[in-house]
């Protein structure tokens, strides 16, 4: 019995020894492990570089973010466009100075030279997020010419660098895990040139951003404008290139006075009197409503300009979206839902509005398949007689009021007071309209 308790002894202390052992490594371990952690942290608050090691660039999401950097790059192109060597010195990041051996003297040979462009503005950005220490790729379109950056910000010293890359370089970029710097020098040392200039856009802003976007495209830009549309849409529209480069040319005027960058400058007008009458009057246009719906994935912005037209953005990511002009030409689920919770009365309102918005964009090819065959065959054998009688008796922009509802069978009658949105003239105007299967109907008006 002696001897086996003494065992029995032996046995617990040795257990309790190898408890004792685990406990005390664990504890070491854990230990290790939040010193480790620390000095990680530590690390990375004193080399912002260390914190962005293996992380895969994301799309940046937050609007005034892409547009402060969207300034850097602007601010890099001014000064390129002013051979403005010192400045451009100044922002280049010293990565690209030392792998190029670029000096003051020598910068001209490693820089692209750009030209004067109404159009400069980002179009896709990346981004690689530190604690201090921020890298964006950047996918730039300086008039017809895409053009590409890395710009690095370091927000303890509220300063920016900047490099130019080729198309190649971006696409591997905005895939591959990014590496860390490792070292303090990575951070960017303020001068007169490279301070960040933070935007502050608020919800109105963005909106006319993504309108005077595509106004902006359409005017300098038309083929990058005909590609921004619905395919769907773009087909049934228009059909083709030239089709759109028609259209936009008929309602240049309208698009002019609202594209802020193609509105005419002092030096066009003889005098100041005149270009005060012409920019009082080009003032009053643009953007006039708008309406923000969000979805799981993608945004969409409903604008109406000052003359009652649509455009219908789908945004994916900041500035990269689809477009549509107008709430006629293919049936959206919106209006195919009120349409069909719709009265007659109100079915045939929808669809004379439809005609009428065709009649403001000079969309006289819609307007002239809207019309019923044997008034067409009566007075408008062709679409060029009907656009010439339109441009003479309708409005340049209407506003549609309407009055006295009446049915016959199935053909309806509407009587409505058109308003000239710029005169306030009026004229009276009766349609009639035969409702078809689905949304489809003809209609005639009294001339």
């Amino acid at each position: 019995m002696k001897k086996t308790i003494i065992i029995l002894i032996i046995l617990l202390v040795i257990l309790l020894g190898i408890l004792l052992f685990i406990v005390f490594s664990r504890k070491l371990d854990i230990s290790n492990k939040l010193n480790e952690q620390e000095e990680a942290y530590l690390n990375g608050i004193n080399n912002p570089g260390l914190m962005i090691d293996g992380v895969t660039p994301t799309k940046v999401t937050i609007d005034n973010i892409f547009f402060t950097t969207e300034g850097c790059i602007k601010e890099y192109i001014e000064y390129v466009t002013e051979n403005n060597n010192e400045a451009i010195y100044s922002l280049i990041d010293y990565k690209y100075i030392d792998e190029k051996n670029i000096t003051l003297e020598n910068i001209g040979e490693y820089i692209t030279k750009y030209t004067n462009s109404n159009i400069s503005k980002t179009i896709e950005m990346y981004e690689v997020a530190g604690s201090k220490y921020y890298t964006y790729y950047a996918k730039h379109q300086l008039g017809t010419e895409i053009i590409y950056f890395i710009v690095n910000t370091d927000t303890s010293t509220n300063s920016f660098s900047i490099m130019p890359i080729n198309s190649e370089e971006y696409e591997k970029k905005i895939v591959e895990p990014a590496k860390a710097f490792g070292n303090q020098e990575d951070s960017i040392k303020e001068n007169e040139y490279n301070t960040i200039s933070y935007k502050y856009y608020d919800e109105v802003d963005i909106v006319d951003k993504y309108f005077q976007d595509y106004l902006e495209n359409a005017l300098f830009n038309p083929e990058i404008a005909y590609n921004s549309l619905n395919e769907e849409y773009r087909k049934e529209k228009f059909g083709g290139l030239n089709e759109y480069k028609q259209y936009v040319e008929k309602n240049k005027e309208v698009l002019s006075g609202m594209c802020k960058e193609a509105r005419r400058d002092y030096d066009e007008f003889d005098n100041y009197e005149e270009y005060e009458k012409y920019y009082a009057q080009v003032s009053k246009n643009g953007l006039d409503k708008y309406k923000i719906e969000e979805y799981e994935g993608y945004k969409k912005i409903i604008c109406i300009d000052t003359y009652g037209n649509y455009y219908i953005f789908n945004v994916n990511s900041i500035m990269e979206y689809t477009l549509i002009l107008d709430t006629y030409t293919i049936d959206l689920p919106e209006f195919l839902e009120k349409y069909n919770n719709s009265t007659d009365q109100q079915k045939v309102a929808l669809n004379i509005d439809k005609f009428m918005q065709a009649i403001n964009a000079k969309d006289y090819k819609y307007a002239y398949n809207c019309l019923a065959d044997s008034f067409k065959n009566n007075y408008f054998k062709t679409q060029e007689e009907f656009e010439n009688y339109a441009k003479e008796n309708f409005y340049s922009s209407n506003n549609v009021e309407y009055n006295e509802f009446d049915t016959q069978g199935d053909v309806y009658t509407y009587s409505v007071i058109l308003t000239d949105k710029e005169t306030s003239e009026q004229k009276n105007k009766t349609f009639i309209v035969k409702l078809e299967e689905g949304t489809e109907f003809v209609l005639s008006f009294n001339r």
